[in-house]
């Protein structure tokens, strides 16, 4: 049941990214001239267990005024911690280059100039930054639409959740960058 649970939530996430996105009323309608993302997910945060989920979803834009819009969902699996909030930031690159400042450089590994693990540097990617509605945690991801050959995974780096439950637990999570687990994000540039 639990494994069951999991699989209906990120569906749902998804389900709510896609009403969103193409209600034909919707307050979020898609403006395909504007910088956007979206998507849900989950990846692997190792436990006791051998890997507890943390699943997150996105659905970001850039409004009329070029103003970040948008929403975010963050559960995290084994402490229970689940927040949702709104988008205050978003920066999308739909050409980056394996620079030093690449928000993804953390969870590379280079042996001898190749890289031989970790997101592709040149994929599209967002940066997207938020905060809880209720005022109580803070957000920061780098998703990355690996769109290449073979299916590989898209990526979340630079993750950054930091918060406070109703019951005054902290929940501190930094992750320099792992692959999705399940889930898929769209990074869409601004078209001309």
């Amino acid at each position: 049941m639990d494994t069951k649970h999991s699989r209906l939530s990120v569906w749902a996430l998804a389900l709510l990214t896609c009403f969103a996105l193409l209600a034909p009323q919707s307050a979020f309608a898609m403006d395909k001239q504007k910088p956007r993302v979206e998507g849900a997910g989950w990846i692997c945060k190792p436990d006791f267990s051998g890997c507890g989920e943390v699943k997150f979803g996105i659905t970001g834009k850039l409004n009329k005024s070029n103003l970040a819009d948008g929403r975010f969902e963050y559960m995290n699996k084994i402490n229970k911690y689940n927040v949702h909030g709104k988008i205050t930031s978003l920066v999308v690159n739909p050409n980056p280059s394996a620079s030093p400042s690449h928000p993804c450089m953390a969870a590379v590994v280079f042996v001898g100039g190749t890289q031989v693990s970790g997101p592709p540097l040149d994929a599209p990617y967002a940066k997207v930054s938020g905060t809880c509605d209720d005022g109580t945690c803070t957000f920061d991801a780098t998703v990355v639409d690996d769109d290449s050959g073979g299916h590989p995974p898209d990526w979340v780096c630079d993750l950054h959740m930091h918060g406070t439950d109703k019951k005054g637990n902290s929940e501190v999570y930094d992750d320099p960058g792992q692959p999705l687990q399940h889930g898929h994000f769209e990074v869409h540039p601004e078209n001309h």
